[in-house]
């Protein structure tokens, strides 16, 4: 009898990775929008020990959503949602210091969810309290998400590590896909914009000499007394507004180098909110700043860092804008230090990107005629790279945009302290002064 349990335990656990390495070779790279997720979950629900199964992402604001499920009906699968957007990493790991995580085997765990639920919540209503975890992260320890699991099949007979290993192999899997496709959009982009910056470069040497002749030109009719006069005036104006965009057009080709030193990305923020404060004011915006404590230093020129940081904040500011007077704008600031540096993530609930993949593209813009060329976030892209950073732009759920950028910290920390946050790293700035609550929870 211990010998068939046996043979039939690593069938199954040989089916099952059977069934996971099919999803993962067929399907590759996982794409949050592609429903990938659902179908992971279906398989991992019909061929593991478990009857449900759920799949958690990390969002750019710091909390958590429901991407895929399978076993569940549409009632615990919005509570769990709910659950999860209330939550975020810090907030985990806090209810980790607990006793409300057991080991199980291997990397699965069985965790209490009361913690982090609200008095009322659905999910006690469901009687939904305990679910088994394991977490999805990169190839650096960063956590990008999480495995839930219930509705364990027979459970008089334990969870060997047999049963466990399938699973730990697929949710590897799922970081390192993920981690993937996030590189692959990143090169694919930088390549993009170093094919257009070579040509916005080269067209802008070519128009450099005749434009150079049409304002000299120019310049000798407006000098001159007679019925021509006041036209020249406006070719020389114009061509001038045209020697403006070649510049931004060379800028765009490479950002012009400055001298790094270390620079205080607090410092920073804290200048913009200064300088912006009246027109956030004016415009109804609800500016929260989230800083962590013992911040360190970032290796950058303090100017082109205040010129894309401002940047941003322009573009995020002229996004709420266009939200009817009724509704609440929100700008959302979060620093966070990430193995590979330091990350800025600036997220509006706004009506995000059009194209999220296009946003850096040279004078791509939803604007209005003359209210954009659509350089800005294009000069934010090089100046980023310069510093050999990256920046991104990605949709919220279920409204919002937000630009993440990582930069690299200042190497010789002992020479330069890093700097030092406030006990409460929460800046809320509401207009006219108020005191509000719109924050990161609330995405």
């Amino acid at each position: 009898a211990s010998n068939l349990a046996a043979q039939q335990r690593d069938r199954r656990t040989r089916v099952e990775m059977e069934k996971y390495t099919s999803i993962y070779l067929a399907d590759t790279p996982f794409d949050e929008e592609s429903g990938q997720y659902n179908r992971v979950c279906e398989t991992i629900a019909g061929v593991s020990r478990f009857r449900q199964a759920a799949i958690f992402l990390h969002r750019v604001d710091g909390n958590f959503r429901l991407a895929g499920s399978a076993g569940m009906d549409r009632v615990l699968e919005g509570a769990l949602d709910s659950l999860a957007r209330q939550t975020n990493e810090a907030r985990t790991l806090e209810v980790a210091r607990g006793n409300y995580f057991s080991r199980v085997a291997g990397s699965l765990t069985l965790m209490d969810l009361t913690p982090l639920m609200r008095p009322g919540d659905e999910l006690l209503q469901l009687n939904f309290r305990r679910a088994y975890v394991m977490g999805i992260r990169t190839t650096d320890g960063r956590l990008q998400g999480a495995l839930l699991l219930a509705g364990l099949r027979n459970p008089e007979e334990p969870l060997l590590a047999e049963d466990v290993l399938p699973l730990e192999m697929l949710v590897s899997r799922i970081g390192s896909s993920r981690e993937h496709l996030v590189l692959l959009r990143r090169l694919m982009q930088s390549e993009r914009l170093a094919g257009l910056g070579q040509l916005a470069g080269g067209v802008a040497h070519e128009l450099n000499n005749p434009l150079t002749a049409v304002t000299g030109f120019a310049e000798l009719l407006a000098e001159s007394d007679g019925p021509a006069q006041k036209h020249a005036l406006v070719i020389l104006n114009e061509a001038r507004r045209m020697k403006q965009i070649i510049e931004s057009l060379m800028r765009f080709r490479r950002a012009a180098p400055g001298g790094h030193s270390p620079v205080s990305v607090e410092t920073l923020l804290q200048d913009i909110q200064k300088v912006t404060r009246h027109d956030l004011e004016r415009s109804r915006i609800r500016l929260r700043l989230k800083v962590p404590e013992q911040l360190p230093l970032i290796r950058a020129d303090g100017e082109q860092m205040r010129q894309v940081f401002l940047q941003i904040f322009r573009n995020s500011m002229s996004a709420l804008e266009e939200l009817p007077a009724n509704e609440e704008r929100r700008l959302t600031v979060e620093v966070g230090v990430v193995p590979r540096g330091m990350e800025i993530a600036f997220a509006d609930n706004g009506q995000g990107f059009a194209d999220p993949a296009r946003a850096f593209d040279p004078y791509f813009t939803t604007r209005l005629p003359g209210e954009g060329m659509g350089l800005g976030l294009s000069i934010c892209y090089a100046i980023v790279q310069e510093h050999g950073g990256a920046i991104s732009a990605v949709n919220l759920e279920p409204r919002g945009g937000a630009v993440v950028i990582e930069l690299p910290l200042w190497e010789a920390e002992s020479e330069h302290p890093s700097v030092s946050g406030r006990a409460a790293e929460f800046h809320d700035v509401s207009p006219a002064g108020g005191h509000g609550s719109a924050g990161v929870n609330q995405g």
